[in-house]
């Protein structure tokens, strides 16, 4: 059951028979975070976003900053990517 983040949490309290509360304190004793954090953090890491409002709104939570702020860091520090001159 591999979704990346992306399948609701009534399809894991449907495969546990948990109830959703039941499954969220499982998730925060044994991962120490909820489910929907997980799947934010899974999400961010497999760039499995619908649409750029929820890519920009987890990019901040997760990395601190906005996608641009994070880019121009990288940039003034001689990170980033590199070009090719066009012939």
């Amino acid at each position: 059951m591999s979704s990346r983040g992306r399948g609701p949490i009534a399809v894991l309290v449907a495969y546990t028979q948990w109830s959703p509360r039941r499954l969220i304190a499982a998730f925060r004793m044994y991962a120490g975070l909820p489910p929907s954090t997980i799947a934010g953090l899974n999400r961010f890491e497999h760039a499995g976003y619908a649409d750029q409002s929820h890519l920009i709104r987890d990019f901040a939570k997760f990395a601190g900053c906005t996608p641009t702020a994070y880019l121009r860091e990288r940039l003034a520090i001689g990170g980033g990517v590199v070009t090719l001159a066009a012939d």
